[in-house]
């Protein structure tokens, strides 16, 4: 998967216990109109991700997350 966008706010970042470097952000993709959001726009490549967690109601909820190789300042 490739996404075009622009990062929302700045990322924030850890290190998991295999020692891998995990960065978090929001990404604000193309509207229909063509505007895009504030920020820097990035060229992001991963893997979709969804994950199952309980609301603050306790109903379920999924959580779409991509999981990146590369993301690249354009």
């Amino acid at each position: 998967m490739k996404l075009t966008g622009r990062i929302g706010r700045a990322p924030s970042f850890r290190t998991t216990a295999g020692g891998k470097l995990v960065a978090k952000f929001p990404l604000a993709l193309h509207n229909e109109d063509g505007r895009l959001g504030k920020g820097h726009e990035v060229d992001v490549t991963g893997y979709k991700h969804e994950r199952e967690y309980k609301g603050r109601d306790g109903t379920p909820k999924t959580a779409q997350e991509i999981y990146s190789v590369a993301v690249i300042r354009r």
